[in-house]
């Protein structure tokens, strides 16, 4: 496909550098087990990093939101899962064009992720949360695997109870992430590449490993510098990302050269 390079192999990392409904509409059909895109916002202003930018704005975002949605429930496999990510600007208009789409009886629900990093807003509530809606194909089940949700800390330290019978039993302690994910990320985090709105990678690994197995694709179509798609190779999958800016395309680059190295120190230190 024209604009396509190989980032990373074994497995596949493919960035796709072109329009996102160009390129969204050449792929195959049921190709994707995880479909995951943190989303423009429609923010009506110039998104800015060290490593690049790129104009946020849309003159009718529902109508391109609802062609994107289109498109992704052609290439959503039978048991995949659709994650797209927004924050509270646009997030009624995800819901109403993923329900109208996608279907409402295949919505699984919205994971919201809460941070405390960042600056504060002086005259409002500062708004520290984003949300990620769930759906499925409506094909199939789609793919849940419970022992790779995270373990958190509970609130309450843990406790020792013992019943009528004499039994002894702990409460408390570590349980399931649940909906709502805690979760800061540091300025100053040596992930951080300088591409503006780039997500900590922990949010796509724990997306990637409960909803897909190894060796299965991933799709990012508004991919950035590209994390969905490096997370998905850490864990062993494939992946396709793609995105129209070519600073993208660059910010990608650096990542999968370092993430070469990584892979070649390893690599050393195992055969030392």
């Amino acid at each position: 496909m024209q604009g396509e390079e190989t980032l990373l192999e074994s497995p596949d990392l493919t960035f796709i550098l072109g329009d996102t409904t160009s390129v969204c509409s050449a792929l195959p059909d049921e190709s994707f087990s995880l479909i995951h895109s943190d989303l423009p916002f429609n923010t009506g202003k110039v998104q800015k990093g060290s490593a690049g930018q790129y104009e946020d704005n849309f003159d009718d975002f529902s109508s391109w939101l609802t062609e994107q949605v289109q498109l992704y429930k052609r290439l959503l496999a039978p048991r995949g899962v659709l994650a797209l990510q927004l924050d509270d600007r646009e997030y009624v208009t995800l819901r109403q064009v993923c329900d109208s789409v996608m279907h409402a009886d295949n919505y699984r629900g919205t994971l919201v992720w809460h941070y405390d990093t960042g600056g504060l807003a002086r005259n409002w509530w500062s708004m520290k949360h984003q949300y990620i809606v769930l759906y499925g194909s409506g094909k199939d089940t789609p793919l849940f695997h419970g022992d790779k949700v995270p373990l958190v800390p509970r609130k309450a330290l843990p406790k020792k109870v013992v019943n009528a019978a004499g039994q002894e039993k702990i409460y408390g302690g570590d349980k399931k992430l649940c909906s709502v994910w805690n979760l800061n990320w540091s300025t100053t985090d040596p992930e951080r590449c300088g591409y503006p709105s780039q997500k900590p990678s922990s949010l796509a690994e724990t997306l990637i490993r409960v909803h897909t197995n190894e060796g299965d694709w991933v799709l990012d179509p508004c991919c950035g510098s590209g994390t969905t798609g490096f997370a998905a190779h850490k864990l062993g999958r494939n992946a396709v990302i793609v995105d129209k800016n070519p600073e993208a395309l660059e910010a990608a680059k650096v990542r999968a050269a370092r993430r070469k190295q990584e892979l070649a120190t390893k690599g050393d230190k195992e055969v030392l």
